[in-house]
């Protein structure tokens, strides 16, 4: 029966990497910080070998490595700008706003959507669809 130990991992990084990969997709926050010990175990592996067998895979490994990185960075900028945006969208207290009807116009996605809200009493009454293409 096989048991599930450290050691192995650390010695076969394919398993190392299914694992990595497997907890990025479990833990969103963590995944940059996951790929990036991935990819410095990936770069002691090929120095290991290196200096080992005196096999340089390094040549794999760097377009590799360039690519993890620009999406790396991709994903940040990514990420912040998705805070950013729910940040400045957060949803509003609609008992604050004055009973009324308002009038908005919005980019769609094939032109301009004009819109008409209602509110009375702190509630949504009504939302009505003006123009769309």
């Amino acid at each position: 029966m096989n048991k599930f130990r450290l050691e192995d991992l650390l010695v076969r990084p394919t398993r190392l990497t299914i694992l990595t990969v497997l907890a990025a997709f479990a833990f969103v926050y963590g995944r940059l910080i996951l790929f990036a010990i991935l990819g410095l175990l990936i770069l002691f592996a090929a120095i290991k070998t290196y200096i080992k067998h005196r096999k340089s895979h390094f040549k794999y490994i760097i377009p590799v490595m360039l690519m993890v990185l620009i999406l790396g960075i991709y994903y940040i900028v990514e990420y912040n700008q998705v805070i950013r945006f729910r940040n400045e969208h957060s949803p509003l207290d609609l008992e604050w706003i004055e009973d009324g009807t308002y009038q908005g116009t919005a980019q769609g996605l094939r032109g301009p959507i004009k819109t008409e809200v209602t509110i009375a009493g702190g509630i949504l009454q009504e939302i009505e669809i003006k123009q769309h293409q």
